[in-house]
C-alpha cells in the first residue's frame, strides 16, 4: 500500500512539472511573436489608411463625380439612322462630357451642337430605345456637330419624344475611381516617390507600393524597390472603378507595406 501511495504522488509530480514545461513553452512562444504579431497589426493599420488616402487621390473627390442618368428615347413614323434630343444637355443639366450605352454595354457614337444630343442608332433601330448616360467632367468632350437624317425627338412631345429618369451620383452607390487616374499616379510614384510618401502620410519608417486589377485581370502597378530580406505585409481592396469614358466596373487595389 505504502509503494502505491508513493507511486500516486510521484505521478501527481510529474504532471504538475509537464504543465509548468507546457506553459513556459507557451510563454516562450508569446514572447517570440509578440513583436511579429504587433508588427503585423501595425502595418494592417497603415495599409488600411493608406488605402484610403489612395482612393481619395484617385477619385479625385467631388470634381470628378460620374453620374448615371437613364434615357427612354421612343420614335413613331419612319425610322432614321440616327436621333436628335433636342435640348437634352439643357434638360439634363449636365455638358458634353458624357457617353451613351444600351443596357447591352454597347457604345453609341455620339455628337452635340449647342444642347442637342445627337445618337448614332443605325446599328440597330427600333422605335424604341434605353440608354444609360454616364456624365462626368473627367471624360473628354464628345465630338461637336450633327448627323443626318435624324427623328427629332422633344421632351414631352406626345408624338417624338425623349424622357429623362433620375439622375444617380455614383458616389451614393460607392466611392468610384477613374483608371486614368491610376495610371497618372504609378508615374508619379516611379518619377517623385518621396514626395508621394510624405503626401500621402506615410511612416519614415515604412515603404510602400501598389497594384491595380483590371476587371479582365490584367494588372498595372508601382516599380518597388524592396530591400531582399524585408518583410513585405499586403491587402487587397475591391473597389469600383471606371475605364476611360467607359461604364462601371469592378476591380481591386492592392496596397503594399514593408
Amino acid at each position: 500500500m505504502k509503494k502505491r501511495g508513493m507511486n500516486k504522488n510521484g505521478s501527481h509530480v510529474d504532471v504538475i512539472i509537464s504543465f509548468v514545461i507546457f506553459i513556459s513553452f507557451v510563454a516562450f512562444l508569446y514572447i517570440l511573436l509578440q513583436p511579429t504579431l504587433t508588427l503585423k497589426q501595425s502595418k494592417q493599420s497603415s495599409a488600411e489608411s493608406l488605402e484610403k488616402s489612395l482612393i481619395n487621390n484617385l477619385s479625385n473627390g467631388s470634381t470628378n463625380n460620374l453620374t448615371i442618368i437613364s434615357l427612354s428615347a421612343r420614335v413613331q413614323g419612319s425610322l432614321q439612322n440616327s436621333i436628335k434630343l433636342t435640348g437634352f444637355l439643357s434638360n439634363a443639366n449636365i455638358g458634353n462630357t458624357l457617353t451613351v450605352r444600351n443596357s447591352t454595354n454597347y457604345l453609341f457614337p455620339v455628337y452635340n451642337t449647342s444642347s442637342d444630343l445627337y445618337i448614332d442608332v443605325s446599328s440597330g433601330k427600333s422605335s424604341s430605345y434605353l440608354f444609360s448616360i454616364y456624365y462626368s467632367p473627367a471624360f473628354s468632350p464628345i465630338l461637336g456637330g450633327t448627323l443626318n437624317p435624324n427623328n427629332n425627338l422633344q421632351m414631352g412631345s406626345s408624338q417624338n419624344n425623349y424622357t429623362i429618369g433620375q439622375a444617380q451620383p455614383v458616389s451614393s452607390l460607392s466611392q468610384n475611381i477613374f483608371d486614368f487616374n491610376v495610371r497618372s499616379l504609378i508615374n508619379t510614384y516611379n518619377s517623385n516617390y518621396d514626395y508621394l510618401k510624405s503626401w500621402f502620410n506615410v511612416s519614415p519608417s515604412n515603404n510602400f507600393g501598389f497594384n491595380f486589377t483590371y476587371q479582365n485581370q490584367t494588372s498595372i502597378g508601382t516599380r518597388d524597390n524592396v530591400p531582399q530580406f524585408a518583410e513585405v505585409y499586403s491587402e487587397a481592396f475591391p473597389l469600383l472603378y471606371t475605364a476611360g469614358n467607359s461604364t462601371l466596373q469592378s476591380g481591386l487595389l492592392t496596397v503594399r507595406i514593408w
